[in-house]
């Protein structure tokens, strides 16, 4: 007998020394002003792989859509959010805050952190008469603020919202109406944001989508949309202020990566490009008479390869619309005659992802686009430079612009100036000369941070741990009743926030199995870490 345990111990030792070993290829960075920079943070996701994984987890029956489950889910909840307040608004002196279980708990939420680490946001829009702000996190939570960054307020954080459809308007009232997409429709509120309303003509499905939202001077809306992931991409138009949607052109492809539709500079102008085949698109301009797209080129000899989204930026130049397409081998060109010809401008220095690139409306030479970090070019496309490295962030929060680039737009302030916004997973940063200078306006509440886990000292319950999206592993000390500002101590991505031992030890995880181990998670960096072969 004892000689199976031995042989059974030997066993469990070898497969240890296979499954797990000490992280001697990974090199601690160099803490910079309390924060470790991982540098390779920053590689790119595998999207497909991570979408994959999404979708073994929610396994369903064949006749199931966990994504039509999972809406469905998120409407009752909302339900269940706005009873609650109710009941607690209701609620007679002798007794505080929401019951749940049956009777058997009683107590208030009270968020807790962090209001200093913003996360993801992900579309924005501006709104001058009101000098306020709107925008989406990547969580789904609608937002407004101020310029001056001091003000962000959650418009609603009930739903899910998606797509880039973000925006202030008047209603007929007079009163502030916000709209976004929301279940693949177009909807609004009267209300500050506690209900919302659809047009009634918009298709919804489990797979519905409402993306590229464009909006000109006269108050027009223009959204692509899908009802169906079968269905054809369809133009929709309002002219109410989102209160009714028109169905307009609908393209010849249900793939959405093969459209794109933009703003011609500070005109009224719209254009449209799809994608025929790898080496052939058509361009369009929107009729505003006839409320529909006419076909200006039908075979213009450009296009974005098999895996490169259709991309299209333009202004007006002295008489003429000027239009900026990058192709699938990441190179610039530039047409100044509806596509007739291309002529090359330049390589770009890396891949934009799906935020593209952005030619200012108030100066054509100046030029951004984004991936993990943010590329400028004052020459209209000829020669590009990086604004900043990635990592740049974690010495000068203030002022350098945190990795992954979301949304790039530019807007005219009540002085008639105009400033450049750029979401990215940091929060938002805003610039007034086109990107040479960046000023952080989500340093302060702005409280989008993602959590992977979240964990509480087993002795000194004050202080809190956390593993974030992006924002790296957190720490701070719970103080009075309000959220407050908790500490990165590494940057990155971090989750499985676990205590051991008499004296607290923590150990937490990175995406891919870098196990790190802290020997005094209050106030020292890790002690040690391992990679885990899998």
């Amino acid at each position: 007998m004892k000689k199976i345990y031995l042989l059974l111990t030997l066993i469990f030792v070898c497969m240890l020394s296979i499954v797990c070993k000490p992280d001697t290829h990974t090199i601690l960075p160099v803490p910079t002003d309390g924060t470790i920079i991982k540098m390779d943070s920053e590689d790119q996701p595998k999207s497909k792989v991570r979408q994959a994984w999404f979708d073994l987890m929610h396994s369903a029956g064949p006749e199931q859509n966990w994504k039509f489950i999972e809406t469905q889910n998120a409407i009752t909840q909302a339900k269940t959010k706005r009873a609650l307040r109710s009941n607690y608004s209701q609620s007679s002196n002798d007794r505080e805050g929401e019951i749940v279980a049956n009777g058997r708990l009683e107590g208030i939420w009270r968020e807790r952190g962090s209001n200093n680490q913003a996360g993801s946001m992900v579309a924005i829009n501006y709104f001058m008469e009101e000098d306020m702000l709107f925008g989406r996190s990547a969580g789904g939570t609608l937002w407004k603020g101020d310029r001056t960054g001091f003000n962000w307020e959650v418009v609603n954080q009930d739903f899910n919202f998606k797509s880039d459809l973000v925006e202030m308007r008047y209603n007929d009232q007079g009163t502030i109406r916000y709209i976004a997409g929301l279940n693949g429709q177009a909807v609004y509120s009267d209300d500050g944001g506690n209900s919302w309303l659809a047009s009634e003509i918009m298709e919804t499905s489990a797979s519905a989508q409402v993306f590229n939202f464009v909006e000109v001077i006269n108050g027009m809306m223009l959204i692509l949309h899908k009802g169906h992931s079968i269905k054809d991409v369809t133009t929709y138009y309002s002219k109410d202020n989102g209160t009714t949607w028109q169905k307009s052109t609908i393209f010849d492809t249900a793939n959405r990566d093969n459209i794109k539709i933009a703003r011609v500079g500070n005109t009224n102008d719209i254009i449209a490009i799809e994608q025929i085949n790898t080496d052939l698109t058509i361009l369009y301009k929107w009729n505003h008479v006839t409320n529909t797209f006419e076909i200006i080129n039908d075979g213009s000899d450009i296009g974005f390869g098999n895996n490169t989204k259709a991309n299209i930026s333009a202004v007006f130049v002295d008489d003429h619309i000027r239009m900026y397409v990058r192709n699938h081998e990441n190179k610039l060109f530039i047409s100044d005659d509806n596509g007739l010809t291309w002529q090359y401008s330049s390589d770009l220095l890396s891949t934009p992802w799906s935020v593209g690139f952005f030619v200012s409306p108030s100066d054509h030479t100046k030029i951004l686009y984004g991936d993990i970090e943010l590329y400028r070019s004052i020459d209209e496309g000829s020669s590009w430079s990086k604004v900043s490295d990635w990592w740049e962030y974690y010495d000068n929060v203030q002022e350098k612009i945190h990795a992954d680039i979301m949304d790039i737009k530019e807007f005219v302030d009540p002085e008639d100036k105009p400033f450049t916004i750029v979401c990215n997973h940091g929060g938002i940063s805003q610039s007034y000369d086109y990107g040479k200078n960046l000023s952080n306006i989500g340093i302060y509440s702005l409280n989008i941070s993602q959590y992977y886990s979240v964990a509480t000292h087993p002795e000194q319950d004050e202080w809190i741990f956390a593993g974030s999206q992006d924002q790296g592993f957190q720490r701070g000390k719970i103080v009075g009743d309000e959220a407050v500002s908790l500490s990165q101590v590494i940057s990155g991505d971090y989750g499985h926030i676990v205590f051991s031992g008499i004296d607290n030890h923590l150990w937490t995880v990175y995406p891919g199995g870098w196990v790190t181990y802290y020997t005094d998670p209050i106030s020292l960096f890790s002690s040690k870490s391992y990679e885990l072969e899998s």
